[in-house]
């Protein structure tokens, strides 16, 4: 399983957005002159998520893009990259006895879901409310 930055994002409801802007795109490509970086695209609505920006990088096949740029810290990317080797580490297995949405108990009682193991350490980027739908 693979968990993305904007997974763990979406989860704490916290982007880190900055301005508000809207991107050409060129053949599905992002332009050579973009800063490298994060943008959540919020249009158009079918390629809706958040998008690590590689300057002359395989965007989405749309004429542009809208949304915000985001700015997350190095520790926060640290931490997406943690939680994403863990589940890659402990793929959900049929062994789990109870799953609701995507938490999972396994039979022997251990937590197998990212959300609870790292929650702790997710709970300072915690916010309430967000300008980004993404």
């Amino acid at each position: 399983m693979t968990v993305t930055v904007g997974d763990v994002m979406r989860h704490v409801r916290c982007y880190f957005e900055g301005e508000e802007v809207t991107v050409p795109l060129r053949d599905g490509h992002w332009p050579e002159d973009i800063d490298a970086g994060w943008m959540a695209v919020t249009s158009p609505d079918a390629f809706r998520g958040v998008y690590e920006i590689q300057p002359g990088g395989r965007a989405f096949p749309a004429p542009m893009a809208a949304g915000y740029r985001l700015y997350p810290p190095s520790d926060f990317l640290r931490l997406c990259r943690a939680i994403d080797d863990w589940a890659k580490e402990h793929p959900p297995t049929d062994a789990a006895l109870e799953q609701v949405g995507s938490c999972a108990t396994r039979r022997d009682g251990t937590v197998s879901d990212w959300q609870r193991v790292f929650s702790l350490r997710l709970h300072p980027w915690r916010r309430m409310f967000t300008r980004v739908d993404a």
